[in-house]
């Protein structure tokens, strides 16, 4: 008997058969950063993080230009395109808790964890006076 469940195979092949241009992938990419910008406000208010807008755009802003200073091979930026809109899409239904959501709200590289940065300090400190 044949079960008529979707195999990972066609799943795969649905991925690379919308590999295009890289015109097209840049288009993806724009619809897809002014769909992660709109939605913000209302997943903030969803998951009850009292974080500014505009700060929450701002690391968003970046996680996109993190790719965006460099060529990328078209079959990555689809992946990343396609990893991109499913992770929005889990976020609206609220698949997600609100730590998955946080990860993306706090950007390590610019708010360290305030022990964290304390430990440092006093681990440089302390090699200073040696």
């Amino acid at each position: 008997m044949a079960s008529s469940a979707p195999k990972l195979s066609t799943a795969l092949q649905f991925v690379k058969g919308s590999v295009s241009s890289s015109l097209d992938n840049r288009v993806k990419v724009l619809h897809l950063y002014r769909r992660v910008q709109k939605a913000v406000p209302a997943l903030l208010k969803v998951y009850a993080i009292d974080e500014p807008v505009a700060e929450v755009r701002a690391t968003l802003k970046r996680q996109f230009q993190k790719y965006g200073s460099e060529k990328i091979d078209p079959k990555v930026a689809n992946m990343l395109v396609f990893k991109g809109q499913s992770e929005l899409e889990e976020a609206e239904a609220q698949w997600k808790t609100k730590t998955h959501i946080l990860r993306y709200v706090y950007d390590k590289t610019y708010k360290p964890h305030l022990a964290r940065s304390k430990v440092v300090a006093r681990y440089a400190s302390r090699a200073q006076i040696r």
